[in-house]
């Protein structure tokens, strides 16, 4: 089945469905996935309406040791500097770069 959309709007359409399906795939493994049970007792938890086939692929994706070095998560977090944030338009924003480990 195909969709009209203007054709603007096709980057933004395919970013925000890769940024949403990411977002699934990590809401599943916070929720399914504990990696301190073994990979069996991982297989054996199939979120209701996923496919047993592609949770046990997706399981198997997780525990790969490519996937648990890479299990890093860089984010920025903002830090407001005091006087600033009682003056609207000249807010001066600290950015700061963590390491979290997911």
């Amino acid at each position: 089945m195909r969709f009209l959309y203007p054709y603007r709007m096709e980057k933004w359409i395919l970013r925000t469905i890769g940024e949403r399906w990411r977002e699934h795939k990590s809401n599943l493994r916070s929720i399914y996935f504990d990696e301190h049970k073994s990979t069996k007792a991982n297989h054996s938890n199939v979120p209701n309406g996923i496919i047993a086939d592609q949770w046990i692929a997706l399981v198997d994706n997780w525990t790969t040791q490519k996937a648990l070095v890479h299990g890093y998560c860089w984010i920025y977090i903002y830090v407001f500097s005091l006087p600033n944030r009682f003056f609207k338009h000249s807010r001066n924003l600290n950015a700061f770069l963590y390491l979290i480990i997911i």
